[in-house]
């Protein structure tokens, strides 16, 4: 590890090709195409569920028939983690082995910044929930000290953000990160 000007350890964030060579994930770009795919999926489930509701098929669907069938459509969600700046290698190594075990193979994650982490998750607002919260429970139960689990757990800051109907990528991205950064 090597120190930086304030005197506390870098850890190492580097990209090597698809992959953050330190934990191992995707890399923040293939993390974005992921994302525009999911929301192009999710856009093109919706307009084929609106298109089926109403006998009227227009080709844009207006906002009140949308709101109206929200419930009907598919959902995907951004779980950002972000752990303290002063944060070691070994917190951030756990906390991504702990994401890699407890999600689902068709949701992903990556290493966004130095010290956090952006999961993106396909299912309604409660089921993202419960995955964010296993993970959570994961990266926790790595401590055997209750303390020092407190600790980390009182640092860490968790956020999940829902796409909502008829959002455009970006500016879900955009609520994202300023989720992220808050």
């Amino acid at each position: 590890m090597e120190k930086n000007r304030v005197g506390r350890t870098r850890v190492p964030f580097e990209i090597s090709g698809s992959q953050e060579t330190f934990t191992r994930s995707i890399t923040p770009t293939q993390f974005l195409i992921n994302l525009t795919k999911y929301v192009m999926d999710e856009d093109r489930k919706n307009w084929r569920t609106l298109s089926n509701i109403e006998s009227d098929k227009e080709l844009q669907p207006k906002r009140a028939d949308i709101s109206k069938h929200e419930g009907l459509f598919s959902r995907i969600g951004v779980a950002v983690i972000r752990l303290p700046i002063t944060t070691s290698s070994e917190i951030v190594m756990n906390l991504a082995r702990s994401i890699h075990g407890s999600i689902r193979p068709l949701d992903c994650f990556a290493r966004m910044s130095e010290n956090g982490y952006w999961i993106l998750y396909q299912g309604d607002e409660v089921g993202c929930r419960r995955a964010l919260e296993r993970v959570e429970e994961n990266f926790l139960l790595r401590y055997e000290d209750e303390k020092l689990r407190r600790h980390i757990h009182n640092s860490l800051k968790v956020r999940l953000i829902m796409r909502n109907p008829n959002e455009s990528r970006n500016e879900w991205i955009e609520r994202v990160d300023r989720a992220y950064y808050m």
